[in-house]
């Protein structure tokens, strides 16, 4: 499994991002989507696919920043997710879609940011 992963970590940092990205767009486009809310129906968005999609990106950047960390040894990745992780519980708290979006958008800065770094210390190897 762990040579899976290596294998394919560049499919991961990929999907983290899009992931991330994805979440940036759902959370920037929902207060425009909420006013269209009564003409598609109450329970058109659930929380839980919202928390699902942010779980999911947080466990696997989560997993790739440590692996690239121990490569490039820059700290800022991990640091930027765990902000995001922060405001994603906060949200949990406070339900408000601003919070949601800095998170989405931090964690993709995250994402970001680790595969430039991940870039140069694999194209220096």
């Amino acid at each position: 499994m762990k040579r899976f992963i290596e294998r394919h970590s560049h499919l991961f940092h990929k999907l983290g991002l899009s992931l991330s990205f994805l979440c940036a767009i759902h959370c920037l486009a929902m207060p425009f989507v909420l006013v269209l809310l009564p003409f598609l129906g109450a329970n058109f968005f659930s929380d839980g696919a919202e928390f699902a999609m942010i779980g999911v990106s947080l466990l696997i950047g989560f997993f790739v920043l440590l692996k690239d960390y121990r490569h490039h040894d820059n700290i800022l990745p991990l640091v930027l997710l765990g902000a995001s992780f922060c405001l994603v519980l906060l949200h949990v708290f406070v339900h408000n879609h601003v919070i949601v979006s800095l998170s989405s958008i931090s964690m993709a800065v995250a994402y970001f940011y680790n595969w430039r770094l991940h870039k140069n210390v694999c194209s220096h190897s």
